[in-house]
């Protein structure tokens, strides 16, 4: 006879003292917590229980009972457990795992141990047991490592580790953590699992393998606020100090979304360790997070620089890069479009490339600012800062851009745009030096898009123009393919070039429509192909009866992709 489970509740994975614990509605709760440091989360959550985004609450799944006694046992035992008579619900749920042994049902006995063990645990005073109950827990644990199914196993594995956490064990708590196979886990209780570990891992002294641990549970649940608090606090207790640890901690919170968090530990450990060797590393960090962050210039004047300031008297060795941050975000200086004069005039962020790569950042950042309040000059300068310092394309694209959008109040001349351009064109040269293909293609797509904002259609033959410049763009993708052919294809080099061509009357347009079409429709982007196909449609020489069994073709492969 096969017992399954009936709903079991809502689970919600939090983390709450372990004396605290009081009667729960229909489920033990899958976090718990002692006020001595022993915060392993621990449950009995359903093996296959979905998690709501909304709330972060693990629901359970239905399993059908086809023998109603075991149900009605199973639930008579569940609801003592809520209502917080665990000595009843101990005797029940020990009844069910019996009843369902002698049936060789595995599942039943599996879950019912789950909840027995649960139930034990709870009934301790103020979350201890005595040497009794502990031993019995531990063994309605194994049961239900030794009859679940993965989930289950999951399940039993973290609550025993949690319980081995509590009686001063963490060796024991990393062995069974590290016996449960994550890769057949949501990432929801992965992150408890990877949490917990963590955990026994810090508990064991393996400082390396719970950092590891503890960031792993925030890449499974970015959210999870417990694992970056407990991430930070290891930080934070290092008998020295771990400051790439540190720099790669504010990147993976600001890779997963969780901006505010990552500048708020980082604002801490710099507090906490400016002046120590490499503490500008953490300043760099903090310009990433001032990059993404949503502060505006008042904000950074007001909130921020204070803080900088309390920074730079604390360690010297930082003053001079605190007053580059501060000339970046406030003061007035000229478009500058050589290397050699903003590593001058940031001469701070000058050492290396990590260090021109934030002050770029932060240079860009600052740019959209003033854009965004119309201080177009300045914006200009930070954008023009951002390319020479750091080679940043997408400055260099900004920086055109207002020099294009108003030209007449800025440069009226172009004489700043004629430094731009020559500054790129450097660039792109001292790549060619090197056959550096994946810059070359990288420069040549920055020249094609400012020459095209610029409507400057142009040639072949023609260097300053957009259609020199994606034609050679092209051929620098065709020789990045041609030595990897794993490289991505980048239909939209052919759209672009056709697009100019259009513009210029060059029939050369229509076979790069076509082209372009059929590199979307081999990529998937239906969108994108249809728009290529259109635009061939409407060049003369479409209906030529090849032309049109070539768009016959690709048209039958976008409906294919479509299907």
């Amino acid at each position: 006879m096969k017992v399954h489970r009936k709903i079991l509740g809502i689970l919600t994975v939090v983390v709450i003292p372990l004396f605290a614990i009081t009667a729960e509605s229909q489920a033990p709760s899958p976090a718990v917590s002692t006020a001595s440091g022993s915060r392993g989360q621990t449950g009995n959550v359903p093996s296959s229980g979905k998690v709501d985004t909304t709330t972060g609450a693990v629901a359970g799944r239905y399993r059908i009972s086809t023998e109603q006694e075991y149900s009605d046992r199973f639930e008579e035992a569940r609801q003592k457990a809520a209502i917080g008579n665990y000595t009843e619900a101990i005797t029940g749920f020990q009844d069910v795992a019996d009843r369902a042994h002698q049936s060789n049902d595995s599942d039943t006995e599996a879950e019912s141990s789950l909840r027995l063990a649960r139930a034990i645990e709870l009934s301790g005073s103020k979350g201890t047991l005595d040497d009794a109950s502990f031993a019995r827990a531990k063994l309605a644990y194994d049961r239900a490592i030794q009859f679940g199914d993965p989930g289950q196993q999951a399940s039993a594995r973290n609550g025993l580790a949690s319980m081995l956490l509590r009686r001063g064990d963490p060796a024991g708590a990393v062995t069974q953590l590290r016996a449960i196979d994550l890769a057949r886990v949501d990432a929801s209780h992965r992150a408890v699992y990877r949490y917990n570990l963590g955990l026994a891992n810090e508990k064991s002294g393996n400082w390396a393998e719970a950092y590891s641990s503890y960031l792993g549970a925030i890449g499974d649940k970015p959210e999870y606020e417990s694992a970056a608090q407990a991430t930070f606090a290891l930080l934070q207790r290092s008998t020295q100090p771990r400051i790439s640890e540190a720099v790669q901690f504010n990147n993976f919170l600001l890779s997963t979304g969780q901006i505010s968090s990552a500048g708020g530990y980082t604002k801490q450990l710099l507090a906490q360790w400016a002046g120590k060797p490499d503490s500008q590393r953490l300043l760099a960090a903090l310009l990433q997070y001032y990059s993404v962050s949503p502060l505006t210039l008042d904000d950074l004047r007001e909130r921020e620089w204070p803080y900088l300031q309390h920074i730079a008297s604390s360690a010297p060795e930082l003053a001079e890069p605190i007053r580059d941050i501060q000339v970046a975000c406030f003061a007035s200086f000229p478009p500058m479009f050589e290397h050699y004069q903003v590593l001058d005039f940031f001469h701070g962020w000058a050492g290396g490339d990590w260090q021109q790569a934030a002050m770029g950042q932060m240079l860009k950042r600052t740019g959209d600012e003033f854009k965004k309040n119309g201080e177009f000059q300045e914006a200009l300068s930070r954008y023009a800062a951002a390319w020479a310092l750091s080679f940043d394309a997408d400055a260099a694209l900004y920086a055109a851009s207002v020099l294009h959008d108003h030209r007449q109040f800025i440069d009226s001349n172009e004489r700043l745009f004629d430094q731009l351009l020559n500054g790129i064109i450097e660039v792109k040269g001292m790549d060619y030096s090197k056959l550096d293909w994946p810059n070359i293609l990288r420069m040549h797509t920055l020249l094609g898009t400012i020459f095209e904002q610029e409507k400057h259609w142009g040639s072949e033959t023609e260097l300053r123009s957009a259609i020199f410049q994606w034609n050679r763009a092209i051929y620098a993708e065709a020789q990045i393919r041609h030595s990897n052919p794993q490289y991505p294809p980048s239909p939209e080099l052919y759209m672009k070039l056709a697009n100019a061509y259009q513009q210029t009357g060059n029939p050369k347009a229509l076979e790069l429509y076509l082209t372009a079409a059929q590199a979307f429709a081999d990529t998937g982007n239906v969108k994108q192909a249809r728009s290529a196909l259109a635009a061939a449609g409407s060049l003369n020489g479409s209906k030529a009866p090849s032309v049109q069994q070539r768009v016959d073709e690709i048209a039958a492969e976008i409906k294919k992709e479509q299907s």
